[in-house]
């Protein structure tokens, strides 16, 4: 008689974690009569990023800074030479802009990393967070 090996669970999205980061980033330029102003290249988008290449670095990913402020997470895959399968968003609003504008797919990148990482799990294309600078253009003339 042999024993059956238990297959593992694969890690799983937590909503509590996905919520508080959500909320995190939130309070980030937030307005006092609701939603947010996180214009591009302000102290409170530039804090943003740096509050996610934190999370990206705690997962154990190389991350990188550009010239014009976009922030970049890598993970390798298996097969040198292949190009990434890039995912992510922004973080900058518009004035007033939307509470969950961009930091959904930011938020939603930084999970599918750290469940890769949880489970170990080996793909042959790197996969490169992308949080984009800059992206809404609200801050320079309306």
């Amino acid at each position: 008689m042999t024993e059956a090996t238990a297959t593992p669970e694969p890690a799983r999205a937590d909503p509590a974690r996905i919520g508080a980061q959500l909320a995190r980033i939130g309070r980030i330029g937030a307005d006092p009569d609701g939603g947010v102003s996180r214009l591009a290249f302000t102290w409170p988008e530039r804090e943003a990023h740096e509050l996610v290449g934190g999370w990206l670095r705690d997962l154990g990913l190389e991350v990188r800074v550009d010239a014009v402020g976009n922030t970049t997470a890598t993970r390798p895959g298996t097969t040198d030479g292949r190009p990434a399968i890039g995912i992510g968003s922004h973080l900058d609003s518009v004035y007033h802009g939307g509470r969950y504008d961009g930091i959904v797919g930011v938020v939603g990148a930084v999970e599918l990393a750290r469940l890769l990482v949880e489970d170990g799990t080996a793909l042959v294309h790197p996969v490169r967070v992308v949080v984009f600078a800059g992206e809404e253009g609200a801050r320079f003339g309306e």
